[in-house]
């Protein structure tokens, strides 16, 4: 379950930046051990999370995918890549694009859906 939820230091980044939506679960560090704690609603600027700069909201990936859409015009793409003739995935790769123009900013190579994501965030945090 937890490979659903963005790294835990991504969603620091990302409350940083002022992501505020609602997520069903939360970071809390805990002597530097970092815990998804389902919560209910809970929202960065919630008081038990905002007293506290080491909590944030632990948002799913698919939320901060529709985020960067809503809020910065930005689309995260990642995209799986395979040897001809074989049915195994060989690569993703991942894509930050202003919305209506594809491949605005570099494509790399990931060895999974998950790091191309992650690496597609980390890009796209830089351009906000």
């Amino acid at each position: 379950m937890d490979k659903r939820f963005v790294p835990y230091n991504i969603a620091l980044r990302l409350k940083e930046k002022d992501f505020d939506e609602s997520c069903f679960a939360s970071y809390r560090n805990s002597d530097g051990e970092e815990l998804v704690i389902p919560t209910g609603p809970c929202k960065n600027s919630d008081v038990f999370i905002k007293t506290n700069s080491d909590n944030c909201a632990a948002p799913l990936y698919q939320e901060i995918q529709s985020w960067f859409e809503e809020k910065h015009k930005l689309e995260l793409n990642a995209t799986s890549w395979r040897k001809e003739g074989t049915k195994d995935i060989i690569t993703w790769y991942y894509s930050v694009n202003l919305l209506g123009k594809p491949c605005t900013y570099k494509c790399i190579e990931s060895d999974t859906r998950q790091e191309a994501l992650t690496k597609a965030i980390e890009m796209a945090l830089t351009k906000i």
